[in-house]
C-alpha cells in the first residue's frame, strides 16, 4: 500500500504538469519561436514500434554496433536496421515492460511491471534468463562483463550476475515516502559504481561487494510538506576526469570529486531530465524546460535558452555540434551550442517525446510515447 501511494503521488507531482490540479491551472507551453533555420534536417525513415499506453515509463532507444532496439509497454521488442528501419527480429514477451531496453555484452535487458528483469539475446531475441527483484526498476541499467547494476523504486541498488541473473549484492539507501517516478541510471566506472538516490544522496560503491566508498548529499530536503522535500537525483550522473556531474530536483547541480564526494562547485538548480558534455560545457535542461550551458570547471552560466518554457523538454543530446531536444508536443528542436539559439525544428508527431534522442551511424533517432520512431540527419 505504501508503494502505491508513492506512485500515485508521483503522478501528481512530476514532469510537464508539475502540479496535481485542474488543467486550467497548469502553465501553458510557450509558443513556438519563429526563426529562420540555418541547417536542414531530413527524415531518413520512420516506423511504429508500440508505445507507453499513456503511462510515464522509461522506454528508450538502445543500440549496439549492429542494430537499434526498442520495446513497448505491451511487451513487443524490436531489433531494427539503423539505416533503413527494417525489422531484423521481433519478440512478444507477453508482459508489461516499464523500462529498457539496455544493451551490452550481447544482451538486451528489460524491466517488467512485476519486478522481473529479462535478458534477451541481441542475435535473435531469445530469452537468456529472468530474475525477479523487489519492487520495480524504472531507471535504466548499467552493464559490464562482471555485473548488471540496477536501482529499484525503493532505492535498492542491486548487482546481478550477467551470466544467469542471480543477485550478487543488494544495498538499500532508504527511499523517502514521496519520490519522482523516474530514477537515474547507475554508472559503472572501472571497479566502482556511481549512483544517485531519491533522498538526494550520491554514492560510489565497490562493484564487487556493493560496499559504499562514500555517500554525499547533492542537496538537503527543505520545507514542511513532502512535495517540498523532494530532492530526487533522477538524472544520470556524468563522469569526466575524476569529477562526477549531477543535478537533482529542487536542489543543486554539482561537480563532486569521485575519489571523496567533496564538492568542486555547486549552484542552486532543479532538474529531473539530464545533462550532456559539449567540450568545456555542461548542457542541461531544468524543470521549467529552460536550457542552460554551464562551464564545467566552475558552473558559471554561459547562456540560457528560455523560449521552451513548460514545453516538457527531454534531456539534451549532442549531434554534429548541435543540441537536440524533444518536447511534449512531438517537436524536435536543434539549438546552437554557442548561443542556445534555434537552428532547426521538425515535428515527429503530436505525441509527447519524453526519452532523449540517440545518435548512431551519423543519424539521430527520436521516439515518442505512442511508439513513433524516426531517424533524422542533417543534409546539405
Amino acid at each position: 500500500m505504501k508503494q502505491t501511494f508513492r506512485f500515485l503521488s508521483l503522478l501528481c507531482a512530476v514532469v510537464i504538469l508539475a502540479a496535481c490540479s485542474d488543467s486550467s491551472n497548469l502553465e501553458q507551453p510557450a509558443p513556438l519561436v519563429i526563426f529562420t533555420p540555418s541547417v536542414t534536417v531530413q527524415k531518413v525513415w520512420s516506423r511504429n514500434v508500440g508505445g507507453t499506453d499513456d503511462q510515464l515509463l522509461n522506454l528508450t532507444i538502445a543500440h549496439d554496433d549492429k542494430f537499434i532496439y526498442t520495446a513497448s509497454h505491451d511487451g513487443d521488442v524490436y531489433a531494427l536496421d539503423p539505416m533503413t528501419g527494417d525489422k531484423i527480429w521481433a519478440v512478444d514477451l507477453d508482459r508489461h515492460i516499464i523500462s529498457g531496453p539496455n544493451v551490452g555484452n550481447g544482451m538486451l535487458l528489460l524491466a517488467a511491471e512485476n519486478g522481473d528483469i529479462i535478458a534477451l539475446s541481441t542475435n535473435n531475441g531469445a530469452i537468456l534468463w529472468e530474475q525477479n527483484v523487489p519492487q520495480q526498476t524504472i531507471g535504466s541499467m548499467a552493464i559490464s562483463s562482471t555485473a548488471i547494476i540496477l536501482k529499484t523504486v525503493s532505492d535498492n541498488l542491486i548487482a546481478l550476475n550477467p551470466q544467469n541473473g542471480l543477485v550478487l549484492w543488494d544495498f538499500n539507501a532508504g527511499a523517502p515516502a514521496l519520490i519522482l517516478r523516474g530514477g537515474s541510471q547507475p554508472v559503472i566506472q572501472g571497479n566502482q559504481v556511481i549512483a544517485g538516490f531519491s533522498n538526494g544522496q550520491m554514492g560510489v560503491f565497490n562493484l564487487k561487494t556493493g560496499i559504499p566508498v562514500w555517500m554525499s548529499p547533492v542537496a538537503l530536503p527543505q520545507g514542511s510538506f513532502p512535495v517540498e522535500r523532494m530532492v530526487d537525483v533522477s538524472m544520470n550522473p556524468l563522469i569526466k576526469n575524476g569529477i562526477i556531474y549531477v543535478a537533482d530536483y529542487q536542489g543543486n547541480i554539482a561537480a563532486l570529486q569521485m575519489i571523496s564526494g567533496q564538492p568542486v562547485w555547486d549552484r542552486g538548480f532543479s532538474s529531473y531530465t539530464g545533462l550532456v558534455f559539449n567540450n568545456n560545457q555542461l548542457i542541461v535542461t531544468d524543470y521549467k524546460s529552460h536550457v542552460w550551458a554551464l562551464q564545467q570547471t566552475d558552473g558559471v552560466v554561459l547562456w540560457r535558452q528560455l523560449a521552451l518554457e513548460a514545453r516538457g523538454t527531454t534531456a539534451p543530446t549532442m549531434y554534429q555540434g548541435y543540441i537536440v531536444l524533444g518536447d511534449a508536443e512531438g517537436y524536435v528542436h536543434l539549438l546552437s551550442t554557442v548561443s542556445g539559439g534555434f537552428v532547426a525544428r521538425v515535428q515527429l508527431s503530436d505525441d509527447p517525446i519524453t526519452t532523449p534522442a540517440v545518435v548512431f551511424n551519423n543519424m539521430f533517432y527520436v521516439l515518442d510515447n505512442d511508439g513513433h520512431l524516426a531517424a533524422y540527419q542533417i543534409v546539405g
